[in-house]
């Protein structure tokens, strides 16, 4: 069983473990997703992911934030709580053409959760041919309900069924990418590719392949 467990291991490649619940990629090139429970599994390409920009949820981490908040006078007034999902995000370079990402957001359209901040990456690099680079924000790439103030913080059974019914599960097929354009270009593409700002659209997709799945249509919120 030991014998088996190094090959396993060793086909893998894997470099070092990441974590549990990941998206990792061996040196053959394909994508592999960790389990909670230690297994592993190879994720299909998608043909129609082939010659364009694809955003994957690499990773997903359910999550209660409290921010402790002052009064004037500089003492403790309450906390804000807010209870979500934070994301991160792969973007693969599918195209024969250098491109750079700027910025984007990740929202959800579930109408269950109404009045959620949507997460925002600010990213500014650029992703050469054939690559694929990972963005996590752990002060911005969250996607969270706003819960209110509290004068307490609280308790691991509440933290639990507000995760339930905010969290990465909570959102899961509803999440999507979305465009704004707010510093510029969010994703641009050398010119050589032909391809142009008003046909950009056709070249940026979500993809399903990833801890979670991402609504394939982008957002052009512009």
């Amino acid at each position: 069983m030991k014998i088996v467990s190094i090959l396993l291991f060793v086909s893998i490649g894997f470099i070092n473990y990441l974590s549990a619940n990941e998206i990792v990629v061996n040196k053959k090139g394909e994508s592999i997703i960790l389990n909670d429970d230690g297994t592993w599994e190879l994720l299909k390409t998608d043909e129609k992911e082939e010659g364009k920009i694809v955003f994957l949820i690499k990773n997903a981490i359910d999550t209660v934030n409290s921010y402790q908040k002052l009064n004037d006078m500089d003492e403790f007034s309450h906390y804000t709580i807010t209870a979500g999902c934070r994301y991160v995000i792969e973007v693969q370079n599918r195209t024969n053409f250098r491109i750079k990402i700027n910025s984007f957001f990740i929202h959800t359209n579930k109408q269950a959760l109404q009045e959620i901040h949507e997460g925002f990456f600010f990213i500014n690099k650029f992703i050469e041919p054939g690559m694929s680079r990972s963005f996590s924000d752990k002060d911005q790439g969250y996607i969270q309900k706003l819960l209110g103030d509290f004068k307490k913080l609280p308790t691991i059974e509440k933290e639990k069924l507000w995760k339930s019914q905010y969290g990465c599960e909570a959102q899961k097929k509803s999440v999507f990418i979305r465009f704004k354009n707010q510093f510029g270009s969010d994703v641009a593409i050398s010119k050589d590719s032909g391809i142009t700002d008003a046909t950009m659209h056709n070249f940026v997709i979500g993809s399903k392949n990833g801890v979670y799945p991402l609504k394939r249509k982008i957002d052009f919120d512009y």
